[in-house]
């Protein structure tokens, strides 16, 4: 059976993800979202990040991680590209990265390895030829 999750005159959204409990798609709509709905109910999800002038290029889950990559809107150019992250599903985020590359009409995220490796890494690339390799830092058991 299929539900509508998000409706809205201007989605076009680009990419999704599946965490545990919800699924994360990203708006390629110049409005640079992130939106996240539950799995297991039908109805509207929640925008979870708001940057203005940034489409969302990728979203990467694997368990409670999530990832998402920007590409820089056509309108303005105020800063770059971002690469964003939430260890929470979402509830909070971080700015890992600006990819800022001077004279560049664009910059992008734009570029990623789909899921995280075994050992929970995340590889990707930028627009002006930067690469990257990410992981959450694991956390020491006492």
């Amino acid at each position: 059976m299929w539900r509508w999750i998000k409706r809205g005159g201007k989605q076009g959204h680009t990419d999704v993800a599946i965490g545990e409990r919800y699924v994360f798609w990203g708006s390629d709509d110049n409005l640079g979202r992130v939106l996240r709905a539950p799995r297991d109910t039908a109805g509207d999800g929640r925008t979870l990040l708001w940057e203005p002038d940034h489409h969302v290029s990728w979203v990467v889950a694997q368990s409670r991680q999530i990832y998402a990559g920007t590409l820089t809107g056509e309108r303005k150019k105020t800063g770059g590209a971002y690469l964003v992250a939430s260890a929470d599903e979402g509830a909070t985020w971080q700015k890992l990265l600006e990819d800022a590359d001077g004279g560049a009409p664009l910059g992008a995220f734009y570029a990623e390895s789909r899921r995280l490796s075994a050992g929970g890494w995340l590889y990707c690339a930028t627009l002006s030829g930067r690469t990257y390799r990410i992981r959450r830092a694991p956390q020491n058991s006492r």
